[in-house]
């Protein structure tokens, strides 16, 4: 993000089972400082009680101020895989704390293998990049998709994935319902 002239960079690290949220800044790249991590507040609950965020995807409004990312949430990790939603957040001091607002992206598929009758099933929406388009005036968000064969093996070993695209405009600010998603050019 380049904001008020200096250049922000900002990712998740996961250590020791907690996740940081690493900010650098600089006039260039070649002199990024870094700065203090940032935090998500109490507005990360748990909701399914063992949910993982991180932050994917990020975008400055400058009129406002406010800084906005699209959350990787997992969660539900049972014996095949786990369950993964795209989220959004916003935080109003760079980076510093973060306030989760609402799901934005999930799957079309059932999320548990109960409701889910066939050999695979979907492990959801994450993975996400954005690409914002100042100039055409959307938000282009690229997925994967992915789904479990239940019976071959391990989520990991016997995944299925297929990368999707969802449009936004960027007056949308990113929430819920604005967000279109894409299949065969329309």
């Amino acid at each position: 993000i380049i904001e008020d002239g200096e250049i922000w960079m900002l990712y998740s690290e996961f250590r020791n089972n907690n996740v940081n949220h690493k900010r650098f800044k600089g006039t260039s790249l070649d002199d990024l400082q870094e700065q203090e991590d940032g935090h998500f507040d109490s507005s990360f609950v748990k909701v399914h009680g063992d949910d993982k965020y991180w932050l994917c995807g990020l975008w400055a409004d400058h009129d406002t101020g406010i800084w906005y990312a699209l959350i990787h949430d997992e969660y539900n990790y049972v014996d095949p895989s786990h369950v993964r939603n795209i989220q959004l957040a916003e935080s109003k001091d760079k980076g510093i704390t973060w306030t989760l607002k609402e799901i934005v992206l999930t799957s079309d598929d059932p999320e548990t293998k109960d409701y889910n009758p066939g050999r695979y099933m979907s492990f959801g929406v994450g993975d996400q990049k954005l690409f914002v388009d100042e100039k055409g005036g959307y938000f282009y968000l690229y997925y994967m998709n992915a789904w479990i064969d239940t019976v071959d093996g391990t989520a990991f070993a016997n995944n299925y994935k297929t990368v999707s695209v969802a449009r936004a405009p960027i007056s949308g600010k990113m929430a819920r319902g604005t967000w279109q998603k894409w299949y065969k050019g329309e």
